[in-house]
This record gives C-alpha cells, sequence and structure tokens, in this order.
C-alpha cells in the first residue's frame, strides 16, 4: 500500500481532518479578548457620551462571531453590552463570542470596538423597564 492510503486506513483520512476543523472552530468560538484590549475599549468607552464613569456599569466585552454559525471569531472586533441600573452590580466581564445576553431593568448601552482602527461604534442608550 502506499502512504497516502496507509494514512487514510489508520487515521481516519478526510473524516478525521473534517472533525479536527469542526473541533478547532468551536474552540475558536470559546476565546475571549485579552486584559490589554478590554483596555482600549475601556479608554475609548470613557469619552463616550452617555456612558461617564465605567465603574457605575456592568460591562460586558466578547469577540464578534462570523455567521453563519458564528463559529469563527473576529479577533479585530470587540463587542461589548453595558448595563447599569437597579439590582445591577457594576464589573467587567469578558465572554466567549456566543455566551452573553443583556436582561433586566436599567440604562443599557452596546456597540463594538475595531481593534486595527481604534473605531468606536455605540449603539443608543435606552433605559429597558422591567417585563
Amino acid at each position: 500500500m502506499g502512504g497516502q492510503e496507509d494514512f487514510g486506513r489508520l487515521c481516519g483520512g478526510p473524516r478525521l481532518l473534517a472533525i479536527l476543523g469542526a473541533l478547532a472552530s468551536t474552540s475558536c468560538a470559546r476565546e475571549t479578548p485579552s486584559r490589554d484590549q478590554v483596555e482600549r475599549v475601556e479608554r475609548a468607552l470613557s469619552q463616550a457620551p452617555c456612558v461617564g464613569d465605567l465603574g457605575r456599569w456592568l460591562r460586558s466585552y466578547r469577540y464578534a462571531a462570523a455567521p453563519p454559525r458564528n463559529q469563527t471569531v473576529l479577533r479585530n472586533v470587540i463587542l461589548f453590552d453595558l448595563i447599569r441600573g437597579p439590582g445591577v452590580k457594576p464589573g467587567r466581564q469578558v465572554v466567549a463570542a456566543q455566551s452573553y445576553s443583556v436582561d433586566g431593568e436599567g440604562w443599557k448601552l452596546s456597540g463594538s470596538y475595531r481593534l486595527s482602527s481604534s473605531s468606536l461604534r455605540v449603539e443608543g442608550c435606552t433605559y429597558d423597564l422591567p417585563r
């Protein structure tokens, strides 16, 4: 038998490569931004209207994920969600790309920060009432 045939027979060939690719993309979706990257975002956010003192907000940061299945992490874009209000404990959370949602009463602010251009995009500053 030839070398390639032996590899296919012993190691699963293309099927194994497909499985390894799926595992790698899933682990990428669990990556989180570094402390330095989050601090860059926070420096920009501290200058944004409506934010004020970051110490009053619960702040969540995560990498953006590419469609269609959101398994590829876009390491150049950090998404953020901020909330402050009754019963919300201020602090910083750095989470995986697919693991965050904002619920509860309070002021809410979200957006993105592009690392390569240092550009901040803020979406609204709204007050959500309890449901």
